[in-house]
């Protein structure tokens, strides 16, 4: 704690805290005060705007900081689904260095996407969702994984067209109830952050939060394995689909951008030259595939990585 303190003392933290109930801003008050120590670099706001009114304010915020010198980190949770819109989004992420989580109750989605259908009373909001981030929604309404469709639209929707990156990770609270926390950001290493966090909560798929880790424990191992050998072959298959080779910065760029973590590329790269299906040439002295930030930042090649048999 005190290395972390020593790390943050001379940086501003403004803290925004907003809740249309002014009861809900009050217990937070009430729980700071009682708790913070005293701290000159830190500022805390309340407010109680409406989610429409709250939009324009944060994009007043954001078009008033330096986007070189101050960074934003939102976390977006209106109450349902019916206030969230991609082109507000959009515009927190379009103006500054900012990242974003967005809470989306995915199982309200699912429930209520069959009024998209039938065009029921009060089908708009949901309708205006779907739209948007799953324009091909009625393809996949039978499908028995259609929370995990609706999970993998919204994803490459909340890249805009690969401008931003984007990851989630799935809440389960039981009883087939289900919600999604999103986050996007313009950074890989943010990224890489937020994946190891999510291998931390869940170290079988790196995506799910359960009320019930025991139940998982049961089965993970199998969990784990089944995911790494799906790892592996698009691991493999991504080495294959170059003409030339790739190399560690390519690899690291890949294994962030498909929710995993480096010590998983590390790992499959062992098991791939195990089974004589890669071969790896190491420049410099060490062998070490250099599977980092550090290397993908500064471009430094450590390895050069080919499919055996002409599969390059």
């Amino acid at each position: 704690m005190e290395v972390r303190n020593k790390i943050i003392s001379d940086k501003q933290l403004d803290l925004y805290f907003n809740d249309l109930k002014p009861n809900y801003t009050d217990s937070i008050r009430k729980y700071i005060s009682e708790n913070e120590r005293h701290d000159d670099h830190v500022s805390i706001h309340f407010s109680n705007y409406d989610y429409n009114d709250l939009i324009q304010h944060i994009a007043n915020l954001i078009m008033n900081t330096n986007k070189y010198e101050t960074k934003i980190l939102i976390f977006n949770d209106p109450y349902g689904y019916k206030s969230i819109r991609k082109e507000d989004i959009l515009g927190f992420l379009s103006n500054g260095n900012v990242e974003l989580f967005q809470f989306i109750p995915i199982d309200y989605i699912k429930r209520f996407s069959k009024l998209a259908i039938d065009d029921s009373d009060g089908s708009q909001a949901i309708t205006k969702f779907l739209e948007d981030f799953c324009p091909d929604y009625q393809t996949y309404l039978s499908d028995a994984n259609y929370v995990q469709i609706l999970q993998d639209h919204i994803k490459q929707a909340l890249t805009f067209n690969q401008k931003f990156l984007s990851s989630s990770f799935i809440l389960d609270r039981g009883l087939n109830r289900y919600f999604c926390l999103f986050y996007v950001t313009n950074h890989i290493r943010g990224l890489e952050v937020m994946n190891e966090a999510k291998w931390k909560l869940d170290s079988t798929t790196g995506q799910i939060s359960t009320r019930n880790p025991e139940q998982l424990r049961l089965f993970e191992d199998h969990v784990h394995d089944d995911y790494l050998d799906k790892f592996k072959l698009d691991l493999l298959g991504f080495i294959r689909s170059s003409l030339s080779y790739r190399t560690n910065i390519d690899i690291y760029e890949f294994t962030v951008k498909n929710d995993s973590v480096c010590r998983h590329a590390t790992l499959c790269l062992d098991l791939l030259r195990n089974d004589n299906l890669i071969q790896v040439e190491f420049i410099g002295r060490n062998n070490a595939y250099g599977i980092t930030y550090p290397n993908y930042k500064k471009g430094i090649t450590k390895i050069r990585v080919r499919g055996v048999n002409g599969k390059n």
